[in-house]
């Protein structure tokens, strides 16, 4: 993990919180991560999350290309633009490999012309990225990696820290 990523306890989740629930049998939040390393930005006042990584399922999902996809779409829209009225970019999912045993696919995203407005955000948004990675654990199980960050700022993590980031991917037990 990068020296400036915050990486709590393992186990540890990040819950995006559902900005209108519909229903009251719906969960209140939009999307998971657990195990997340985090960059932790002052900019506009207060502590802000401008980037979140970290593992989760990707049970449903009918192979690593549709789980590396979904991952990667749900993390903008869960972040950024609950209402689906930004500009939405979601790549084609593309064969990744690390030298640590992980083989699946990769899938990069990114948003743009974010609406004012995202609850409980103190800077302004108006960008963002994800890059989700899926694969087989040694048991067989869909896993999932996910990155979002915000965009366009002063701030913004470098591209060779989340490549660096994304070649250490490797298998773990718990």
């Amino acid at each position: 993990m990068p020296p400036d990523w915050r990486g709590p306890s393992r186990d540890s989740s990040f819950r995006w919180e559902t900005w209108e629930p519909e229903d009251p049998d719906v969960p209140d939040y939009a999307f998971s991560l657990t195990d997340v390393s985090a960059v932790i930005d002052t900019e506009c006042g207060k502590p802000g999350h401008r980037l979140v990584a970290g593992t989760r399922g990707a049970q449903g999902a009918t192979d690593t290309a549709d789980a590396a996809e979904i991952i990667a779409g749900n993390l903008l829209w869960a972040n950024y633009d609950q209402t689906r009225s930004a500009s939405f970019d979601v790549g084609e999912p593309e064969p990744f490999e690390t030298e640590h045993g992980i083989t699946g696919h990769i899938v990069r995203a990114t948003i743009t012309d974010v609406p004012d407005g995202i609850p409980e955000r103190d800077c302004p948004v108006t960008d963002g990225m994800s890059i989700a990675v899926s694969y087989l654990s040694p048991n067989s199980d869909l896993v999932g990696w996910g990155l979002v960050a915000d965009t366009g700022h002063d701030g913004e993590v470098d591209p060779d820290v989340i490549e660096s980031v994304l070649s250490s991917i490797r298998h773990y037990t718990r």
